[in-house]
């Protein structure tokens, strides 16, 4: 049993090691804005336009997250797992051919396909492993999101070795509404830009082949979405919550609050009568998914997780900040992949976290750093190249957290069953923030300096802040 839990561990993180290659936008958008601009007919590219393809991308995970539950529900999380992924891998591909048609074609590919794709397999092994490893699911959890996070270190360096092997400079400055601007021009960066698409769509597949071989639910899918028909009517009308320590004790807590996502244990159901429902029977029952979308606590995370959201400004913009000041493509790609590790470590730690403390105290200690270092990250222009390096990798090490907190959050207030299609739910809340975070990215970029853009992500965190002091 444990050693199947091991393995579908093992392929969770295979499958959202590929996943986690959309956070490669970042190192990938000065390669494909430059191509777009001086190979295609799309000679107006630059760099705020491209932040619109990151955000479709995004916005594309953001909306099939639920379906990738449905999916599962359907037809069993390793086809669910498998048809999202190579959906993905498709759309990469594909990009060889649409790049060339210009940013239309490009977005069709590279945007939508691929982040539908990503989306529908995003939340399954998530939800898989933290049925294996129940007392740990915060642990289980950070790993295989840390994996999605860390994607791009390994990713970041492949690009740039492939894309730009002799590390030459932007060559092209330009300048945009007073900003200045560089881009490659060079035919040998430029020439091996759609070939990439393929060598990457070739690493995606099998890599995403082999996760969901080893990928498999600790109860098979028929029996575990066959549960709620199971229990009468009566013995689910008469559940009420209790408190207990069970998984707590190792931890050292031992408190007896009733709200799972305030400080306090997790809850569990019993009957008037004192018997207890077995953890199956309580997390697919008492928490259905109509339950869910009318319980006011649902929305007050989901609205957080859109505030805590606005950090994908950085993400999706880091390279480009970094270039108005270091001349070095190499050592970008470097901070690229050191932040995309702290990425993936500190979904790990965050996690590890929130199964020590509450939810609450957690996501606080975390929204505090993430304002800290928004707020000082501009003035890594004065510091020089390593110190925006540092800055750059806590911040990544910050925000990257969020992922890991708000699943832990929903398991720990909604149950684990159907918890793909929960989160996917909770996840929607990006469909929103992408395109809104898109929009304000191209307006700051065009008309304000960089530090209205590290502002707007430590404001909005501050709010999310703000918003929970007040309703946890």
């Amino acid at each position: 049993m444990e050693c199947k839990g091991v393995l579908a561990l093992i392929g969770g993180i295979l499958l959202h090691l590929t996943l986690g290659a959309v956070y490669s936008f970042g190192n990938m958008t000065v390669y494909v804005t430059s191509y777009l601009r001086f190979k295609t007919v799309s000679t107006e590219m630059n760099y705020h336009k491209s932040v619109f393809l990151y955000g479709i991308t995004q916005m594309c995970i953001d909306l099939t997250g639920f379906l990738g539950g449905m999916v599962e529900r359907r037809f069993g999380a390793r086809l669910a797992a498998l048809v999202g992924g190579w959906t993905m891998s498709l759309g990469v591909g594909l990009t060889y051919y649409s790049i060339k048609g210009g940013f239309g074609t490009c977005l069709i590919t590279y945007g939508i396909v691929m982040g539908l794709g990503a989306g529908i397999a995003y939340p399954i092994p998530m939800s898989i492993t933290m049925r294996w490893f129940p007392n740990h699911r915060g642990l289980v959890a950070g790993i295989v999101l840390a994996a999605f996070g860390g994607g791009a270190a390994v990713f970041d360096q492949l690009q740039t070795f492939y894309i730009n092997p002799n590390n030459l400079k932007p060559d092209r400055a330009e300048y945009f509404h007073n900003t200045e601007v560089d881009y490659f021009s060079q035919d040998e960066v430029l020439d091996r830009v759609p070939h990439s698409f393929l060598f990457l769509a070739v690493a995606f597949a099998v890599l995403q082949g082999l996760g969901t071989l080893l990928l498999c639910s600790p109860v098979s899918d028929s029996e575990m979405f066959a549960v709620v028909p199971t229990l009468t009517r009566s013995v689910v009308d008469s559940c009420t919550y209790r408190s207990t320590n069970t998984d707590y004790e190792a931890s050292g807590r031992t408190d007896d609050s009733t709200d799972s996502l305030m400080p306090g244990p997790k809850l569990y159901r019993v009957t008037h009568s004192g018997t207890n429902l077995s953890f199956l029977e309580e997390s697919a029952e008492t928490f259905k998914v109509s339950t869910l979308l009318c319980d006011r606590w649902f929305w007050v995370l989901w609205f957080m997780y859109f505030l805590n959201g606005e950090c994908t400004l950085h993400a999706s913009l880091y390279k480009v900040y970094g270039q108005t000041f270091i001349k070095d493509d190499q050592f970008l790609a470097l901070c690229g992949s050191l932040a995309a590790l702290f990425n993936a470590g500190g979904r790990i730690f965050w996690g590890i976290i929130v199964d020590q403390f509450s939810f609450r105290t957690t996501i606080l200690v975390l929204d505090v750093a993430v304002i800290a270092l928004s707020l000082t990250m501009p003035a890594t222009e004065y510091g020089g190249k390593y110190m925006f390096l540092i800055w750059n990798c806590l911040l990544f090490g910050a925000y990257s957290g969020i992922y890991s907190l708000y699943p832990v959050a929903i398991v720990r207030g909604y149950g684990v069953a159907e918890l793909s299609l929960k989160y996917g739910l909770l996840f929607s809340s990006q469909v929103l923030n992408d395109p809104f975070a898109a929009t304000l990215a191209a307006e700051i970029f065009v008309n304000t300096p960089w530090y209205t853009l590290y502002g707007t992500v430590a404001g909005c965190t501050f709010l999310g802040k703000y918003y929970m002091s007040f309703l946890f």
